[in-house]
């Protein structure tokens, strides 16, 4: 009996050692940051790159391809309805980019991501916690 207890010690401190980190983010979530940054980035130029019509949207693009654009982003975690503040804060729909402030409605927790490229180069978007992104508007100067 001593000897199969022995045998299994290894086995208990490694689900010890296991049992005692702290959980990583859960695959396809954004963990920090850099995450967000990164999947902004990525749903900008599969999603919105494409169907850009804006003389103004295109000059946004356009800076967030610069050499020294990394620089330029933000991103902070958010409950999904404090989007919907900033988006009423335009006036109207004429600054939404891509899709709607009812997604953020779906929604608890989301990433702001906000480009700051300057002389109305200004945008923010807004993705939920797998990095989809659910609404993106150029930010008016003023």
């Amino acid at each position: 009996m001593l000897a199969k207890m022995r045998s299994l010690a290894p086995v208990l401190v490694l689900v010890v050692a296991c049992a005692s980190r702290p959980p990583s983010p859960m695959p396809g979530t954004i963990a920090d940051e850099d995450g967000a940054v990164a999947a902004f980035q990525t749903t900008w130029a599969s999603d919105v790159r494409p169907t850009i019509a804006d003389p103004l949207v295109r000059g946004i693009d356009d800076r967030m391809q610069s050499v020294d654009a990394l620089g330029l982003y933000h991103a902070e975690p958010h409950g999904c309805r404090e989007g919907l503040g900033r988006v009423r804060s335009l006036g109207g729909g004429s600054f939404i980019v891509h899709g709607t402030p009812d997604a953020l409605l779906e929604h608890d927790r989301c990433w702001s991501v906000v480009f700051l490229g300057g002389m109305k180069h200004d945008a923010e978007g807004w993705l939920d916690a797998s990095g989809h992104l659910l609404i993106v508007w150029r930010i008016p100067e003023g």
